[in-house]
């Protein structure tokens, strides 16, 4: 199957098992598909002026399997509301567990896109954090 992904106007070969389970409305928006382990750590730590620290937590994937071909990254961060939040705008309600697998469907704004795709350049929380809008299914692999 070929899907156009209209933020580079050019056809892909996509893999027909990474839409099993969504419909063919759902398919077209996708732009980054993956397999990838959820998991939580801590960032590092964060000093203030006023001498106390905080340490971020980080909600990511680690990619094991690119399904269209084009993730350049090994992980990709979500916004922690993502992890925690029951997903309502997603088919199923969602909380999401250290250490298992995902099939993950997202459609990126172009700058986070970019960062996915290229591979090359560092990240950055205020830009490329994915947030939930960007998030078109979250599946539990078995």
């Amino acid at each position: 199957m070929l899907v156009l992904n209209t933020k580079y106007l050019k056809a892909q070969k996509v893999n027909l098992q990474i839409f099993d389970t969504v419909s063919v409305d759902v398919e077209n928006q996708v732009s980054v598909a993956f397999i990838g382990t959820f998991y939580r750590v801590l960032g590092p730590c964060e000093p203030f002026q006023t001498g106390k620290t905080r340490r971020r937590d980080i909600y990511t994937f680690k990619v094991n399997n690119d399904l269209i071909g084009n993730i350049k990254v090994d992980e990709i961060e979500i916004t922690p509301f993502v992890a925690l939040d029951s997903l309502s705008k997603l088919p199923v309600n969602l909380s999401l567990i250290e250490g298992r697998q995902y099939r993950v469907l997202l459609n990126p704004e172009a700058e986070k896109l970019k960062f996915i795709t290229e591979g090359n350049i560092k990240f950055d929380y205020h830009i490329h954090l994915i947030v939930k809008e960007e998030i078109v299914a979250i599946t539990e692999i078995d």
